[in-house]
């Protein structure tokens, strides 16, 4: 034994409880004295990476379900085979399944889902779906972005914002997703800025007589929140759904707050109807017919439309009480309807009800009420014989 130094502090290895001799602090001893070799431990790593790596190689990852959307956009606004709902459901289920590396397929069945609540006109859902998805992972761009952009856009056109489903769909050509979009894009772009184009006279029209704009008070209008309108080829008849007195004072004040409604509330360019006829029959000048109408239900709906409102609650059971066409405002919807037929060469067959133009199907509204809704049949069917 090497007796200690006076100072020294005596050494002791962790695997021994004794003083071990010098020799055994070099790592050679240090592995014999943890009882192996280190070409042992060497050999026995490599093989442990080895069997590791063959394992991960034999793990078979499950494949996209072919009976979900891909992220293509012909696949993510395809036709519904049966109801939008049930689609809806079947694709909440599957979404916790599809596994977390399938990013594209994920993204996929959440823009899928947002179309359909579009669809639906459950809009709030359906940003909230498009959000999420522009805010994903960052593997799934550009492609799952630039068409969550462009769904953004289809949900602004039904919300009847031009301005922002520009920017929806300026952010959504940035990205490069393949020819079929970008030939969405093309076209939707083209739908938001046509030509307007005003065709002559097919024959002599029967003079109507118009309140202008002016003449009831109207505010100034927003072009840059509208759209032009091309070439109208159908006509919306609606009603106000509220009782309406026919003095002249009162139904200018009504219509200022039709159109104080919506440009402040909803955020339009201006009031959304064209033409308004009151209770003695005046017909009253709403928004310009070189802009595209705010009426029908969604953007697409209000294309190439125009839309008359009576104004009178013509539907019963509502808490407004209720009120029949008068004679005088059924002759002059007749006198509208056949003078714009007249100058725009639309077919008196193109007549509709809003009940029948809107974006959610019959059922959805029941405008312009029962005791109009007749009558506007009897005119669609006179153009037909």
């Amino acid at each position: 034994m090497v007796p200690v130094r006076p100072g020294e502090i005596e050494r002791t290895p962790p695997w021994t409880c004794c003083r071990a001799p010098p020799d055994c602090y070099t790592p050679q001893a240090r592995w014999r004295a943890y009882g192996g070799n280190m070409r042992y431990w060497r050999w026995l790593g490599a093989g442990l990476l080895v069997a590791l790596f063959s394992a991960c190689r034999t793990i078979d990852l499950p494949a996209m379900d072919p009976s979900l959307p891909s992220l293509h956009v012909e696949d993510l606004l395809a036709p519904t085979a049966s109801s939008a709902t049930r689609e809806i459901d079947r694709l909440n289920k599957a979404l916790p399944r599809i596994p977390r590396h399938q990013r594209e397929q994920r993204a996929a069945v959440v823009l899928r889902i947002a179309v359909l609540q579009t669809r639906r006109g459950n809009l709030r859902d359906a940003e909230r779906l498009v959000r999420r998805s522009i805010g994903g992972h960052p593997s799934s761009r550009p492609r799952a972005i630039g068409l969550a952009w462009f769904v953004q856009h289809r949900i602004d056109m039904a919300r009847d914002r031009p301005v922002a489903a520009r920017g929806a769909l300026e952010s959504a050509a940035r990205y490069t997703f393949g020819p079929a979009a970008r030939r969405r894009i093309a076209s939707a772009r083209a739908a938001l800025t046509p030509r307007v184009v005003r065709p002559a006279p097919t024959k002599s029209t029967t003079p109507v007589a118009i309140v202008r704009r002016g003449s009831w008070g109207s505010a100034a209008a927003r072009p840059r929140a509208m759209v032009p309108m091309e070439a109208p080829d159908r006509i919306t008849v609606h009603h106000s759904a509220m009782w309406t007195s026919p003095d002249l004072v009162t139904t200018c004040k009504l219509v200022r707050s039709f159109q104080r409604y919506h440009m402040n509330q909803l955020g339009w360019g201006d009031i959304g109807y064209h033409y308004l006829i009151d209770r003695t029959g005046k017909v009253i000048e709403g928004r310009e017919l070189r802009w595209q109408g705010a009426h029908a239900g969604d953007g697409i709906a209000n294309q190439r439309n125009i839309g008359i409102c009576l104004l009178g609650n013509f539907q019963p059971g509502t808490k407004e009480r209720v009120q029949r066409p008068s004679t005088k405002q059924l002759y002059s919807l007749e006198l509208l309807v056949t003078s714009l037929s007249d100058m725009h060469g639309i077919p008196v067959a193109s007549v509709f009800t809003h009940a029948e133009v809107h974006p959610k199907g019959p059922g959805a509204t029941k405008c312009p009420g029962m005791y109009l809704t007749p009558f506007v049949r009897q005119l669609r069917s006179r153009g037909t014989q």
